[in-house]
């Protein structure tokens, strides 16, 4: 029998951050907590058809997500909360509340949005510490009907100390003492010291011309294709980066385009280190998501966001929030990044601007500061 502590996560496969939050407290943990982690939707099924596993709409969400259907994702959130969270709520509730029962944790950790009310109640229920972690900037979506201000277990995190990060969890009338600043939940490897010299001889990288990387996101994006195709016409030295993840069909295709002669070009498929690759980057292209501009904040590397569609409601923030903070620019239409990344590689003025403000932009260790939040919480 272990003398550990145990720490129970809810978690989702809807999109990617959910899941690497999830692991990242796994690693933070193992050593002092026996982690398990769950995703309630897995063992939910509609109340209509029993034989439909509400698991099949993060499927469906992820495929909407890869492929930018953003109309699509905001109608699907609607019938989602119009259909799915008043039928199957308290069924989640009951359902978690019974592995709460069997397995007597001593912590409760959702990184799971939408159902934190029904959560909140088994947690309330059998006094155990409740903590709500997110790695999106906007979390309107994890206080979706939120009650309960008055439970003194409860504890609430956000990334950044930003005035309209807090905005957003207003309707939660959460009380100050509840509202937690901790940072964003990075990697180690964010954080640790980088041999420069070294990863740019691993990944055969120039030390003389400008490293523009391109990413945009775990889920996959033609948006790379696109992206590329318009920076590899580009008359200025540079060498770009384009990571594709497990897209073999995307590796082969970018690495068949035409390019200017001054525009040297890599292709990197499935790799742990991304960290690596941008602290050798001068210029980061890539999705508005949360984590992405995290990395790239606690990278200190100037950014370009793809705003060349509709971007999901919760995702607005991002953008606006790396505009306020002047931490890079957006694009607009796929042919704007030429224009837009002449400037950051050719106007020294705005991007050592753009470089002081990320080097001053406050980055909080994030797993010392969960270490000491959960240590109190179970004591």
């Amino acid at each position: 029998m272990s003398d550990k502590k145990k720490m129970l996560i809810i978690t989702s496969k809807g999109g990617g951050g959910h899941e690497s939050v999830a692991l990242l407290l796994d690693g933070i943990f193992a050593d002092a907590f026996d982690v398990t982690n769950i995703y309630p939707t897995h063992a939910l099924t509609s109340r209509f058809k029993p034989e439909f596993k509400i698991s099949r709409f993060e499927h469906f969400y992820n495929f909407m997500l890869k492929n930018k259907m953003t109309r699509c994702i905001h109608s699907y959130i609607r019938i989602f909360k119009c259909f799915i969270w008043p039928t199957r709520g308290r069924a989640l509730q009951k359902a978690v509340g019974k592995y709460v029962d069997a397995m007597q944790p001593d912590i409760v950790i959702s990184v799971f949005p939408f159902f934190n009310y029904q959560l909140i109640n088994v947690c309330r229920e059998r006094s155990i510490p409740f903590l709500v972690l997110t790695n999106d900037l906007d979390t309107s979506n994890y206080i979706y009907k939120f009650k309960h201000r008055n439970y003194d277990q409860l504890k609430y995190v956000l990334t950044f100390d930003d005035a309209t990060i807090r905005e957003k969890i207003k309707p939660a009338n959460l009380l100050d003492s509840q509202v937690e600043t901790l940072g964003f939940p990075v990697r180690e490897d964010f954080l640790t010291p980088k041999d420069l010299t070294q990863i740019k001889h691993d990944f055969q990288l120039p030390s003389d011309i400008p490293v523009v990387m391109l990413l945009m996101g775990g889920q996959g994006s033609k948006a790379n294709l696109l992206f590329a195709e318009q920076i590899c016409q580009m008359n200025i030295a540079m060498h770009l980066v384009v990571c594709v993840g497990r897209d073999e069909k995307m590796k082969t295709k970018i690495e068949a385009l035409p390019r200017h002669p001054a525009v040297q070009l890599s292709v990197v498929g499935f790799t742990q280190r991304i960290a690596d690759l941008m602290a050798v980057s001068d210029v980061f292209v890539t999705k508005p998501g949360p984590n992405s501009i995290a990395e790239a904040v606690y990278s200190e590397l100037p950014m370009i966001l793809d705003h060349t569609s509709r971007v999901m409601y919760w995702e607005q923030l991002n953008i606006d929030f790396v505009l306020k903070n002047q931490l890079g620019l957006t694009v607009e239409k796929y042919s704007d990044i030429k224009s837009v990344l002449r400037k950051m590689l050719t106007n020294k003025t705005y991007y050592q601007q753009a470089k002081e403000n990320l080097a001053k932009f406050p980055k909080p260790n994030f797993a010392k500061a969960i270490k000491t939040l959960v240590d109190d919480m179970v004591d």
